[in-house]
């Protein structure tokens, strides 16, 4: 059972621990989403993608905001981090499941691309 520390002014995030890894990074998501399902949009990033620019997080709310269903950042025609998703998907993310995370939300509901002037959306420090 994962335990959920609510945000804080320190940490405007949800914190999750207790996720079990073995369930894959679906499980995870699928957590976050049924903590935070009343929100109006989730922005999904990786931990291990320190670089990415805070303007591209806001570039990607506000396509949400827009009223896109999805939406991801693009540099130099490569898609990266991180995506965003409306409330539309939330069933859908609920489902999420296994390794491949919300890869299948992003194929029903293609994502809006943004072009981006930030590498630091490609960037994993878990791969050189």
């Amino acid at each position: 059972t994962a335990e959920v520390s609510p945000p804080t002014a320190r940490s405007p995030a949800l914190m999750f621990s207790r996720i079990t890894a073995m369930a894959g990074m679906g499980a995870s998501l699928a957590c976050g989403i049924h903590a935070s399902a009343s929100a109006d949009f989730w922005i999904v990033a990786l931990g291990d993608m320190p670089a990415i620019d805070p303007a591209t997080i806001t570039a990607v709310a506000g396509a949400l905001r827009a009223g896109h269903v999805t939406a991801a950042p693009v540099y130099r025609g490569q898609r990266g981090h991180p995506v965003g998703f409306s409330a539309q998907c939330l069933t859908e993310l609920l489902r999420s499941d296994g390794d491949r995370g919300a890869r299948a939300v992003l194929e029903k509901f293609p994502p809006h691309l943004i072009e981006v002037d930030d590498d630091g959306i490609l960037i994993d420090i878990d791969f050189r």
